[in-house]
């Protein structure tokens, strides 16, 4: 599946519709009801990944312990096993962090399909274990919105951007650490903190700048004017915006 052909095209409208549909239905449930099926979203949208590196795939296989910690450094793997945070209001931070960023960052591979899946058809357990988990990562968050039950904070910016710029600098120097070890080989992609991979605008930035880890500099400091404007409709209001825990 290619990114513009027809296959993709047709997933991604029924993914829009999917979740237009779903975010209508869960607003007018039961608060019983919308705890299920929150609670089922972020379970199985951290079993998903859990399923594609640690169990390869097939419960028939050993762990594949070693694998899954590596891809922890992958930006949406990473942001997926921290779904079920959403869950607990205390977690006021992982909960924003979710609806802020890991939300939208899911949302770009919907539109941009990675190129590693260009070889494999749509129905291929690959590609659709790589949808489900990114379609759960936005529907969560929606669903939890449409119910009333979360709504992005403005106050919260500075610590999520801060969230933000921490995982890609851990991110950074655990990769640095792996490739000297020969654990990963150079130029290691993992979220793009070393090289591009032919991404738009990471890879002009790349060329531009010329340095692993600074290069994304300007996409940070663009998000977090971007995270600013995202919450402007959920912060005018602060009586009819009450959240509902």
């Amino acid at each position: 599946m290619k990114t513009g052909n027809t296959t993709h095209i047709i997933l991604f409208l029924v993914t829009a519709v999917f979740l237009v549909l779903t975010s209508i239905a869960i607003s007018k449930i039961n608060r019983k009801w919308q705890n299920v099926i929150f609670v089922i979203a972020a379970l199985l949208c951290s079993g998903g990944i859990f399923f594609r590196y640690a169990m390869n795939f097939s419960f028939e296989e050993k762990l594949h312990l070693d694998t899954l910690m590596i891809q922890m450094l992958q930006v949406c793997n990473f942001n997926f096993i921290l779904l079920p945070l959403m869950l607990i209001p205390k977690c006021e931070i992982a909960r924003q962090y979710s609806v802020f960023f890991s939300m939208l960052a899911a949302s770009t591979t919907l539109f941009s399909v990675p190129s590693s899946l260009a070889l494999y058809k749509w129905n291929d357990v690959i590609v659709l274990n790589f949808w489900f988990n990114h379609v759960f990562a936005i529907a969560l968050p929606i669903w939890m919105m449409a119910a009333n039950r979360l709504r992005p904070q403005r106050k919260y910016v500075p610590a999520v951007s801060a969230c933000v710029f921490g995982y890609f600098t851990i991110v950074y120097l655990t990769t640095e650490k792996l490739m000297d070890k020969g654990i990963l080989p150079a130029g290691s992609s993992f979220s793009y903190v070393h090289n591009p991979s032919k991404m738009p605008v990471l890879s002009q930035l790349y060329d531009l700048i010329g340095a692993p880890y600074w290069y994304l500099l300007p996409v940070f400091f663009i998000m977090i004017g971007f995270f600013y404007i995202w919450a402007i409709p959920f912060n005018r209001s602060a009586t009819s915006n009450k959240i509902k825990y």
